[in-house]
Order: structure tokens, then sequence, then C-alpha cells
């Protein structure tokens, strides 16, 4: 890794293991190896002490090179300050935070090769945690090696981040051995063998059990124990013997800095003498660092091993643990995070002053963006309030917070413990968005109750009572809820009374609304759409948008929510916006889009561990490949990502993923199977049935039932479906209603139905027209008529080819050949060598925006961005960045 950085090429590693296992020699002997190879080293290590101040690892990180802050953009600079608690004039958000640690740690690298070690990651803040998770993953063009350590466990914040993991294992028995020789050599062959078997190759325990002085007390006789000790226990026994040994100074000074390594030395000698009632002097130290409990890091007070200070911490009684932290509480200054935190810890019973404490600390902490930090704040200051109705407040606070950091299960827990009969009905309400936002689409709540607790608070807060039929109406779209329950909500959404032009009333109706009413949905959402700058805005109608078949709408306003989102930092909000984006270049056939945008939101979702639109992301690039011509491949992937847990109880996925898939099918002749899954999704019996999926199958339908054989059979069902749909506001769902008319029209008057469709507005649809040529040039040529047949197939072939739609342009290919044609495979391939990221570099550039401004869009370092271009120029066949935009020109995606 070393090496590999030094060169250029950085890589992140997570070393996993228990306690006392050798992660912190290893980290050791990886900074003298950068030493050798005069590499640069930055290191923080996590502090159980510390775990809830925000961004306190970060700044142990970035402390030495804090001066080299002005080197990156200023905007990113002042965010980093803020984060790190320097400057409180902007707010910070946690991932805008994160690439601003990366561009500065980029800075430091570009003049010296670097290398980031995090010891004990379980007990950083999970702010820092979370930022040194994101630069790991983002560091491959830069030469930059990061190795963290971790313990094994439920708190390994690295548990679920795209890092290579590896686990350090016992020493064997030789090597134990071995070890135990050299630190112990005089240890009798009783003694030996007992401390082997009990440390089992654990060289922490090898090193620091023999150095208890009474033996006897850590190792009775074997026939006195019922079982052995856990190696964890032995070594807390060791350590905490070790410490009764100790000046009764020494202990009150060692009991002191256990619970806050965050204090200078001086610090802790005076909390030590308020504990003792007498003076502590600094000197006191000494008797732990000749036992080799302690070290001085300047004036800080650093033990030997975590262990130490958690084995000295657990042994004092609850009663001197909150004497303790009373003292730090008088000894640190006022302001300070940690005061406020030793203030809660030497609190038992309810205190108001100290909850107000913590809740002003939570509000802080969120400015800085450090929302995990804001949750612990909360849920401490919820057992320390009087009130209450309070005490609830603030644990739905805490909950909702942990929603947002994609942290479910911790958000399930935490309403768990809020009192539902506090603040009725506001607190249903709240819990019903909650239970929805980690498990969307299927709570255990139905519609009605949503419908009824909406209600129920409408008078007081028409805000909170729109949020719950938004999460209403959403279920309903998920799952395909019948008509009674859609009905339910329509009626309580037009209770409130909203403009028509709100864009949360036309989002509800949009999941909910019926065929006689689309029109002037559609109409409300128009004029919403012109004049709409918001995010949350943007989001709602784009949703309404792609609810109701407007596919160019919607990729046009989830487009302009991803800009405001990359701006503000929301990578949680840009992986739904661009998995929902995604969806609708489907549709309209922007299958480069559609791979680009589901490419990042994969990676995106997994960052923040958003299961649901990773697996909606998993699911698109499946489609995109399958449309692309590898049906087979495509078909298997597609039904294990529908059985997969994110998917498999979101019946919307089924009915869109089984319509793609049937739309790629058609693409490669395979009429019966595009048949069968179309009928599924018409037909109400099917579990797989989707009243919304109904309005966009219609022309699809009429195809596969032609080429399958069942178009007699269908005709009924075809001819019901356009009558609904005959007037829809959407263009692209009227194109699909022509598109049937020309299939199902007699003889005589099928040309003039071709005619019409081609005429007609797809919707954005490149894909829609060029099927509909390629249909009408079949029809052409079983008639004869080869030279029109001809030229309506060249022109759909060449639309194929350019879209990448592999299967139809292969059809299409067959047709115009046997109409005496002599069609070739059109060139899009300089541009389908490139991946989805690289085609996303490649346009931004093309736009015009430099290294750092493409870097700042996708949450990557502006060098990273440089490496990409750089191999992707050999690819388009160009030198320089001004031919970006001519060899992209016609690339579906690429405006």
């Amino acid at each position: 890794m070393l090496d590999q950085a030094a060169a250029g090429s950085g890589a992140a590693l997570v070393l996993r293991g228990e306690a006392g296992i050798g992660k912190t020699a290893l980290l050791a002997e990886a900074q003298r190896l950068a030493s050798e190879r005069e590499m640069r080293t930055l290191a923080c290590s996590g502090v159980r002490t510390e775990a809830h101040l925000p961004f306190a690892g970060l700044h142990q990180l970035l402390r030495p090179v804090l001066a080299m802050v002005p080197a990156i953009p200023l905007e990113q600079g002042v965010l980093l300050r803020a984060a790190l608690g320097l400057d409180q004039s902007v707010l910070a958000d946690l991932y805008r935070v994160a690439l601003a640690a990366l561009e500065l740690l980029a800075v430091v690298a570009a003049r010296t090769p670097l290398l980031v070690v995090a010891d004990d990651a379980h007990w950083l803040d999970r702010a820092s945690a979370d930022v040194l998770a994101f630069v790991g993953r983002r560091i491959a063009a830069e030469p930059i090696a990061m190795i963290v350590s971790s313990r094994n466990g439920p708190d390994d914040p690295f548990e679920a981040a795209a890092i290579p993991k590896l686990a350090i294992g016992a020493l064997d028995p030789a090597s134990s051995a071995a070890l135990l020789d050299r630190v112990a050599p005089r240890l009798r062959d009783e003694a030996r063998s007992q401390l082997l078997a009990d440390a089992a190759g654990n060289p922490l325990a090898l090193v620091e059990l023999p150095a208890a002085r009474r033996a006897a007390d850590l190792w009775p006789a074997a026939d006195s124990l019922p079982s052995p000790l856990p190696v964890g226990d032995l070594l807390r026994r060791s350590f905490t013997t070790r410490l009764s040994e100790l000046p009764g100074r020494t202990q009150t000074l060692l009991l002191v800095a256990s619970a806050d390594a965050g204090c200078s030395l001086g610090e802790l000698a005076r909390a030590a003498g308020i504990v003792r009632g007498s003076p502590v002097g600094e000197a006191d130290i000494q008797p732990a660092i000749d036992t080799r409990l302690v070290r001085l890091a300047g004036d800080m007070v650093a033990f030997s091993h975590p262990l130490i200070a958690a084995a000295i911490y657990q042994s004092a009684p609850v009663a001197a643990r909150q004497q303790i932290h009373r003292a730090l509480a008088e000894v640190l200054p006022a302001g300070e995070d940690r005061r406020v935190w030793h203030r809660a810890a030497a609190t038992l019973g309810p205190d108001d002053r100290v909850a107000d404490e913590l809740i002003a600390l939570a509000d802080q902490a969120a400015r800085r963006g450090a929302v995990a930090a804001s949750i612990a704040a909360l849920d401490r200051a919820s057992s320390l309030v009087t009130d209450k109705a309070r005490q609830t407040d603030l644990l739905l606070r805490a909950s909702e917070c942990a929603v947002e950091l994609g942290r479910g299960r911790l958000a399930l827990e935490l309403m768990s413990r809020a009192d539902a009969s506090q603040l009725e009905p506001f607190t249903e309400a709240r819990m019903l968005i909650i239970e929805e936002g980690v498990h969307p689409g299927q709570g255990g709540n139905g519609v009605p109750e949503f419908v009824a607790t909406a209600r129920a608070v409408a008078a007081a807060d028409t805000d909170l009572a729109a949020a719950v039929l938004w999460t209403a109406a959403s279920r309903c779209w998920w799952t395909s809820a019948d008509r009674d329950d859609r009905f339910q909500v329509v009626a309580a959404v037009e209770a409130l009374g909203l403009p028509v032009t709100d864009p949360r009333r036309i989002a509800i109706l949009s999941y909910t609304v019926t065929a006689e009413r689309r029109p002037q949905l559609h109409g409300h959402l128009l004029q919403a759409s012109a004049d709409r700058a918001d995010l949350t805005s943007l989001r709602l109608i784009g949703s309404a948008a792609a609810n109701l078949g407007d596919h160019a709408l919607a990729v046009e306003l989830f487009a302009a929510a991803v800009r405001l989102a990359r701006r503000q930092g929301r990578l949680g909000v840009i992986a739904r916006l661009q998995a929902l984006q995604a969806w609708s270049a489907l549709w309209s056939g922007g299958l480069d889009s559609a791979a680009m945008l589901a490419d990042e939101t994969e990676r995106l979702a997994s960052e923040q561990n958003q299961p649901m639109w990773h697996g909606a992301a998993m699911l698109e690039l499946t489609l995109v490949d399958a449309l692309r011509g590898d049906y087979a491949d495509a078909e298997k992937q597609l039904w294990q990502h529908l059985a997969s847990k994110e998917n498999r109880q979101v019946r919307l996925y089924h009915a869109m993923a089984i319509y793609a898939l049937s739309v790629a099918a058609l693409g490669v002749g395979r009429y019966q199977d595009a048949y069968r899954y179309l009928r599924r999704i018409v037909d109400p019996a099917d579990e797989v049935f989707h009243y919304g999926a109904c309005q966009w199958v219609v022309g699809d339908l009429a195809e596969a039932a032609l080429g399958s054989g069942h178009l007699e059979v269908t005709a009924e069902l075809l001819r019901g479906l356009a009558a609904d749909l005959r007037d829809h506001p959407a263009p692209a769902v009227r194109y699909s209603v022509l598109y049937a008319d020309a299939i199902l029209a007699e003889e005589g008057d099928a040309a003039a139905r071709f005619a019409t469709a081609l005429a007609a507005d797809p919707g954005g649809s490149v894909l829609a027209q060029a099927r509909i040529r390629l249909a009408y040039g079949g029809w052409l040529r079983r008639r004869r008529r080869m030279r029109e047949a001809r030229e309506v197939l060249a022109d759909a072939q060449a639309s194929f080819a350019e879209l990448g739609a592999g299967g139809f342009a292969y059809r299409a290919l067959r047709e115009l050949r046997a109409a005496g044609g002599a069609g070739e495979r059109q060139g899009r391939a300089a541009v389908a060598r490139l991946t989805p990221q690289e085609l996303q570099i490649a346009q931004l550039a093309a736009e015009g925006l430099s290294n750092r401004q493409i870097g700042e869009q996708l949450f990557l370092s502006h060098r990273t961005v440089g490496s990409h271009l750089y191999h992707l120029f050999p690819k388009l066949g160009i030198t320089t960045r001004s031919q970006l935009a001519d060899v992209l020109t016609g690339a579906p995606g690429s405006s």
C-alpha cells in the first residue's frame, strides 16, 4: 500500500480484531515504513471519552496541517474551520466538510506522499469516522495511504464502508511462546503454560499479564474457576491490580485521567485535588509512568493501551465516577463541549439546567454538520428533563436525525422510548413518518391510520398533516394500494385547503389521483414547475411529474434538484433524487444517462446506508444492460435483485422492473416473455399489478401481443386501456396510445395511424420514437414497400445504435437487411468505452467546468478528476479538453 501510494495510487485499509490483538503495533510499523519512504504521517486515535465531541478525531488528525487551509478553496476552508469549531459564521454539512478535508489532505500529499493513520476508530466521534470513510473511498488517484484500526463489534463505524478489511487474528502457539519467553523469560513451567492458555494468542495479554505482581490473584488454581476467564477480563484484572499498588494520589490522578484523556496534566491534577480534598501535583503521575501504565505526550497523559483506561474507569464505584466528572466540569472552562458532557455524566436524576446545556450543544453540533453528536446530546438530554412531553419531543427529534443519517435501527430504538401518550396526536404523526422513513412501504400501519392521524393534527399543524399525508400517499404508490385507500388520502389533502400549486398537494395527488383529474393536476404541475427553485419543492414536483408519466419534465426537475443538493452537500438526498431521475431517463431511452446516474447513486446510497435506493440503483444498472441487448444475463440478475431484502416488499419496484425488462425483451424479439410480463402488470389479481404502471404499458403490450400471437385475445383489454389514457396529459403516455392504435388498426387504417403516431410529440423519448419507426418499417416491408421501408428502418437503426439500445438496433438491422438495405452499426463505440463515472466527468468538463468545480459536484478531489480525464482522453481518441464537446455531441444524456 505504501509503495503504491508513494507512486500516486492511493488506497485505504481497515484492520479489524479484538482488543490487544496487535492492531496498534501494525499501525506503528506502518508509520516506521512510511518514514523510510520519506512519507509524511498524519495520525489520530479514538478516545472513549471524546466519542460525543463533534469532529474531535478530525481536529486531532488535521491539526498539524491547518496552516495549509488557505491552499484549498475559500468556501471549503471556511466549512472546515466551522466543523472544527474555529469559525461560527457558517452552517457546515458533514459531506461538504468531508470534501474539504479530502482537498486539504490532497494538497498535503501533493508535496509529500502521505500516510493517514486512525487507531481505535470504534471510539472516534461518528462525524470524524464518517469523514475518514468518505476520504478513504476517494483516494485512488492520490498519493495517500490510509490505515484504520477498529475493534470487532456493532460500534465499528467502518462496518458498512466499502473499504477493504483485514482481520487480525491471534498469534499461533509457537509465536505466542516466543513472545512470552521474550517478555518473561523466568516464568515457572506451570505458570507459563497457564498464561499461554489464558492469553489465547493475544499479544497484549502475553506482554502485560506477566507484569502483574500478584499472579496468584490473577491465576487461581484451575479447579477454583467455573470456566476460564476471557482475555479481556484477565487484562482488566491485571491493570486494576497494578493500579491498586500505586500511591493514593497517583491512583486518583489515573482515575481522573481515565474519565477524560483530553485534559492536560495540569487540569487532571487540579481535578484530582478536588476529588481528594487535598493537593495533587503533576509529579504524582511518575509512578504510573514507571509501571508503564501511561506515558506523557507533551502535557497530555496517554494510556499505554485504551483497555487500561477502560479498566481503571470501570473499577471505580458509580459515586466516585460522579465525583470525578463534577471535578472535571469544575476545572474545564465554560463553553467547552467536554464540560457539558462531564456535567451530564455527574448527574443521575433529572436536571433541566444540564438538559438545556445539552440541547444547546446538540444545536451547535448540528450547525457544524455533526448530526451523530447532536443525536447523542438530545438522547442524554431526554433522560434529564423533568417534563414528560419535552422528553418525548427530544427523543423524536433525535430519532428524526437518525433517519436523516440512514441509521434506521437507532431511529427506531430512540422512537421506542418516546411516550406516545404525550403530545398526542402529534407524537403519533411524527412516529408514523419516522417508521416510514426507516422502512418505506413496509411499516405495520396502513393507509387509514396515516389519514386518521393527519386529520387529527390538521387544525393545529397543517404542515405536519401534509407531511403525514405525503407519507401515506407514498405508501399507496409503493404498495399499489386499493382505490378506497387512495380516495381517503385525496379527500384528506383536499380538506387541508392547500393552494392548487402547492408542491405538497401536487405530489400527494400524483401518487393517488384518478384518471379524470390527471389533466387538471398536470396543469397545476406545469404552473408549479415554472417558479419553484427550492430543493424540497423540486423534489416534490419532480416526483409528481414522474408519477404522471411526464418523464421528460421529471428528468429536468430532478436534474435541477440534484444541482442544488450538490451545492448543499446533501449526499443522501442526491442518491434518492438520482435514483428517481434514472428511472425517468430509462423510460426516455437515455441509457447512458441512466447508467451514469445509477452508478453514482449505487456508490452514494452504499455510503449513506440507504438500502432502498441502493437496491433501486442496482436494478437500474441491470435494466440498462438488458436494454443494451444483454437480456438473458440481465433477466437472471433482475430476479436476484428483486428478491433482495431491500426490494422484495416494494411492489412498485417489481412493476417498474418487470416493465423495463419487458421492453428489453421486445428489443431482442422475446415477444412471449414480454407479453407474459406485461399482462402481470395490468392484471389486478397479480402480485405485481400496479395502478400507476398501467399508464405506461399500452403500446408495449400491443407490440408484445402482436409478436406473440395474442393480439386477438388481448384486443379488448388494449382498447380499454387506450380509452382510459387517450386524454392523458403526458405526451409520452399519449404517444404510447397512438402506438397501440397503429398496431390495432384495420389494414386500411394502419398507414394513417402510423403517420399520426410518428408526427406526434414523443414526450422526449427518442427510444419510443425509434420503436414506432421500427414497427412501421417492418409493416412496410411485409407489404413489399421496400424503398419506404429502408428509409424508415435506417432512421430507426441509427437512433437505436446512437442510444446504445443494442437489442433494438440488431432487430432494426435485420429488418433493414431483409428490406434490401445495407445497414451498419453506427459509431458510438468511443463513448461506450467510458465507464459511467468517466462519462459523467467528461460531460461536466465539456460544459466548461474546471477539475475543482467537477470535484465539488461529484464529491471527489480535483486530482481524482484529473486522473479520470487523463485516462478517458485516449478512450475517446482525443488529446485536449476542447475536443470533448464535439466527441460527446449526440451522446444520450450529454445535455
